[in-house]
């Protein structure tokens, strides 16, 4: 059985929080055209796809396009400059059938031979961002198979749905850059929804819509300036003052917008977890006792740092995984409610009734998931309370070596990781951890094979097997805030908070 996507209607619902407002709109020009002012703070280096540029950054999004749109996990990828694709029954092959109206801005048409040229120019450069993921883990290989259709063939492992997801971040630029890169130094030659009218490097963009895009009437404003972040207090001021016209802040500064008449849009945020690296025991042998671990687990009041930590933005849930994703188990945000006598109970019949003491290291990189400074105060009074002695110390080494540590290795027995939302623990080439573990291994590795349902079994069993574990034992999940002028919608989809470019919509 083959299987076929096609255009789709997304369900895509503002999740919005309105007050009365007196708020500056986006701008109109004389002409009547719109325009809209949106921060990212990811701007990137080049427009060059093969030396690092990718579809995460709102400033690509503006230029290129992806042959399938990919807006969160859980969500049916849709088709884009593809057609229709389909997975062959071996899952193997994706088949594409591309559309036949695209030009790149260079005047290059769109077609399967110019595809092939450019993905082979593509999938061999050691400066793809997604090559490690997409071509070398699956051994893909892309030929075309007509005018307009073309396979990409995987040598390795079958399709699966991260494959698409990080293929579905991939930009889609003109073949003419193989032949002549130097077309990209300066600028982006794709098929995007917008043309650049001015960039300022590490400052600003502004577009001006492309005349002559496909999909026009995806993207609703005329004109779109991007700006670099500042920090959460400076974008908030400038979303009142109307020189932003819709930032991410911190909860607290969400509560304030609020009353400021602004919009605030929730999505899933980034969950507080204790990632216990000595799940075997060897360095704290109470940490390889399972009933310690269901102890630590139960040990923290997630409905009361909802409220007093997080003003109740957000949801107290058990789980690392939020409601959209694969491996996010329904109806166990419960597991582990908040339980202190079961909590001590546990703790005396492992034979840890006086507790035991514990280092854990922490990471001081605000504005970044790896930031655990908002964590420590949570973590340390809530293990108190069944004896277990939590000393911090600061870690010594690079932030990106922080990540490293926290996924490779066990020179402490816990960690502290505030987790995106991201199906983290099925997208690298081993376990997530240092340690082996055949079941684990063996559910990752369905989990990456076999067709989409299958797949999908063996993601839920993943969710399953760590939650029972409690090798990661989640205690806060507060929301994303993104606040807006009245004027403007902030459309979120799944288990994913960054908004494409073209779910920044006009009001109703």
């Amino acid at each position: 059985m083959r299987r076929t996507w096609r255009p789709m209607i997304a369900l895509l619902a503002p999740l919005a929080i309105c007050a009365a407002c007196s708020s500056s709109a986006p701008s109109s020009a004389e002409d009547g055209s719109s325009e809209i002012t949106i921060p990212s703070c990811f701007f990137g280096t080049t427009w060059d796809p093969m030396e690092g540029a990718q579809l995460f950054t709102t400033t690509s999004q503006a230029v290129y396009d992806p042959l399938i749109m990919v807006t969160a996990e859980g969500v049916d990828p849709q088709p884009w400059l593809a057609e229709s694709f389909e997975i062959s029954e071996d899952g193997y092959t994706i088949s594409f059938k591309l559309r036949e109206d695209v030009d790149f801005v260079d005047g290059t048409h769109f077609d399967a031979a110019g595809l092939e040229k450019y993905l082979d120019a593509l999938f061999a450069s050691e400066t793809f961002v997604w090559k490690p993921r997409v071509v070398d883990q699956f051994g893909a290989e892309a030929t075309a198979t007509g005018e307009y259709t073309l396979d990409i063939v995987m040598s390795k492992q079958p399709v699966s749905y991260q494959w698409l997801w990080q293929f579905g971040l991939t930009p889609i630029a003109s073949p003419a850059i193989v032949d002549d890169p130097s077309l990209v130094h300066d600028e982006p030659v794709g098929s995007g929804p917008y043309l650049i009218e001015e960039f300022v490097p590490d400052v600003s963009v502004t577009y001006e819509r492309n005349p002559d895009y496909w999909n026009a009437e995806k993207f609703p404003y005329d004109r779109v300036t991007i700006q670099a972040c500042a920090d959460p207090v400076a974008m908030l001021n400038a979303v009142k003052s109307g020189q932003l016209d819709v930032a991410e802040v911190t909860i607290p500064l969400a509560q304030e917008a609020q009353g400021s008449g602004l919009k605030v849009t929730e999505g899933p945020g980034n969950v507080g977890t204790m990632y216990i690296s000595d799940h075997n025991g060897t360095q704290v042998p109470a940490l390889g006792d399972p009933r310690v671990r269901e102890a630590m687990a139960l040990a923290f009041d997630r409905e009361a740092i909802l409220q007093a930590t997080n003003l109740g933005f957000g949801s107290a849930s058990s789980q690392q995984f939020a409601e959209g994703q694969a491996s996010y188990i329904e109806g166990a945000d419960d597991r582990y409610a908040y339980d202190l006598d079961r909590a001590k109970e546990l703790m005396a019949e492992a034979g840890y009734a006086d507790g035991f003491s514990v280092t854990i290291p922490t990471m001081a990189t605000a504005g970044t998931f790896l930031d655990t400074t908002n964590l420590e105060p949570i973590v340390q009074t809530s293990l108190a309370e069944i004896g277990i002695d939590v000393t911090y110390e600061p870690y010594s080494g690079e932030s990106i070596n922080y990540l490293q540590e926290v996924t490779k290795t066990n020179r402490y027995p816990i960690y502290l990781v505030n987790m995106p939302q991201t199906n983290w623990i099925v997208m690298f080439d081993e376990n997530w951890g240092p340690y082996e573990n055949a079941e684990l291994q063996e559910l990752i590795r369905r989990s990456r094979e076999g067709d989409p349902d299958e797949q999908a079994v063996a993601y839920q069993e993943i969710g399953q097997f760590l939650l029972d574990e409690n090798w990661y034992i989640a205690f806060s999940r507060p929301s994303s805030t993104l606040v807006s002028v009245p004027e403007v919608d902030i459309q979120i989809d799944g288990a994913y908070t960054n908004p494409k470019l073209f779910q920044y919509t006009p009001a109703g």
